[in-house]
């Protein structure tokens, strides 16, 4: 669905995963592409299914079978891409996680663009625990906002903010070179990056006891060279 290639398609093309996967081998993972139209399931071998910025839409069948897995307790992580709708809103909302519209601008913790955010405001989990001690500054090239969703969620699925904007972000949901804030556009600390997690309860083909995913807002975090961000590594 136009995700960024594990591998560059032509050579020296910097619009690939190649660091990501490089650092995957050595820490022992195997990351391999797959195509779930291709089967009825997501294979039994995959310990976390990587939605790296997909720009079109995926099928009802693909839908279902993502749905299925993370009701089993699959892990995922989703990567959502500037401008790009997959259609994968559904399985997001029932884990509690909306992708907003347009691009987050922040005027104040910006970097060369306002659309370049930076961000050290992390949230009390687990996962931003180590970043939050490290005082890091993480860097988002052209990121969506998030939204977390408190209705229509999986009963006991449990949403919380991994990375917020400054409280100077906002949405624009027509980016322009110099955005300003419009009356009515989402302001604040906008959720960067939500972590949702489920306990499964569920016998039929159970994978994990606990479902878990994390969003992000912004998928060019992963590409080479941007890999190259120690933070954000």
């Amino acid at each position: 669905h136009g995700e960024w290639p594990l591998d560059p398609i032509e050579p020296k093309d910097p619009a690939s995963l190649s660091e990501l996967r490089k650092t995957l081998l050595q820490e022992g993972y195997l990351p391999n592409a797959i195509n779930l139209a291709d089967g009825k399931e997501v294979p039994k071998d995959a310990a976390l299914v990587v939605i790296g910025g997909a720009k079109s839409k995926f099928g009802k069948g693909e839908v279902e079978q993502l749905s299925r897995y993370l009701d089993q307790g699959g892990r995922m992580l989703y990567f959502a891409e500037a401008g790009a709708e997959p259609g994968l809103d559904a399985v997001l909302a029932r884990q509690g996680v909306q992708v907003d519209p347009g691009l987050v601008a922040d005027d104040v913790y910006a970097i060369d663009s306002p659309y370049l955010v930076v961000s050290h405001f992390f949230g009390d989990t687990e996962l931003a625990r180590d970043l939050k001690r490290a005082q890091y500054n993480l860097q988002f090239p052209t990121a969506r906002g998030l939204t977390a969703l408190k209705q229509g969620l999986a009963e006991g699925t449990e949403v919380a903010p991994v990375l917020t904007t400054s409280p100077n972000g906002f949405e624009v949901k027509t980016p322009v070179e110099n955005p300003q804030r419009q009356s009515g556009d989402k302001a604040g600390s906008i959720p960067l990056i939500l972590q949702s997690t489920r306990k499964v309860t569920t016998t039929d083909g159970k994978r994990n006891d606990e479902m878990r995913l994390v969003a992000f807002g912004d998928s060019e975090i992963l590409v080479d060279p941007n890999w190259g961000d120690e933070p954000n590594r």
